[in-house]
């Protein structure tokens, strides 16, 4: 009985832990990636924090609409708002520019990166971007431009 009460224990523990992890995202090619980021510059995205993108051309984009208001955006493969939520935030914009997002899958498309999968800047403005190449390969650019300086300087 009680081999039979820790058997259960372990399972519920288990299936639980298998809930708390998020879902997994997928990734695009580096073509379709234009499409998202010109809806959510339409919705009104001026500041992009994060860019991650699902298996079926679908994306999340979160970023400063202004100096007060953060969105997260969902986003279909065909360009249309999902859900959206706002929210007013302390502390300023920061992120990266539209123009940062260009440059840094423009150098993707350079070193041979076809798939990508996120695009993120941190609160130090190291920006990245994570995909793969044509042969399977996972690859990680990153740029130290500050993008925080860029972005306080912007408003």
């Amino acid at each position: 009985k009680e081999q039979a009460i820790m058997t259960k224990t372990l399972i519920s523990g288990s299936a639980l832990a298998f809930l708390m992890v998020p879902m997994a995202y997928g990734q695009v090619p580096v073509d379709q990636v234009s499409k998202s980021l010109k809806a959510a510059q339409e919705y009104g995205i001026v500041q992009y924090q994060e860019v991650e993108f699902d298996d079926d051309g679908s994306a999340e984009v979160e970023g400063w609409l202004d100096a007060e208001w953060y969105a997260e955006v969902e986003i279909s493969a065909n360009g249309e708002v999902i859900q959206e939520e706002r929210k007013r935030r302390d502390g300023g914009p920061m992120g990266m520019t539209l123009s940062d997002v260009q440059s840094l899958i423009d150098s993707a498309k350079s070193q041979g990166i076809t798939l990508i999968e996120e695009i993120s800047v941190d609160e130090s403005g190291q920006i990245e971007l994570e995909g793969e190449n044509a042969q399977g390969r996972e690859i990680e650019l990153s740029n130290a431009k500050s993008a925080m300086d860029a972005a306080k300087s912007a408003f």
